[in-house]
């Protein structure tokens, strides 16, 4: 288990599948934010919300399978 977890802050509404703003937050406590848009297609798409370069240090750091993972499961969930 890697320690990362992750929740979900807001739902943003999109014709093109279901997109959130997610808190993946670090055993230390730290928080980053990012955006992810699992599309109708099966797609995941995660963008950088706000911290440029969040989203290939948590990759590296945790690994990118898990940061994808827990990013698509936590977006697919209801609030």
């Amino acid at each position: 288990m890697s320690g990362l977890t992750a929740r979900k802050i807001e739902e943003i509404p999109t014709n093109e599948g279901i997109q959130a703003h997610i808190a993946l937050v670090e055993p230390n406590g730290d928080e980053h934010i990012v955006s992810c848009r699992c599309g109708f297609d099966g797609s995941t798409d995660i963008t950088e919300f706000g911290t440029t370069g969040v989203v290939a240090y948590l990759s590296e750091r945790y690994g990118a399978q898990v940061v994808r993972d827990l990013t698509r499961q936590t977006t697919l969930t209801n609030l």
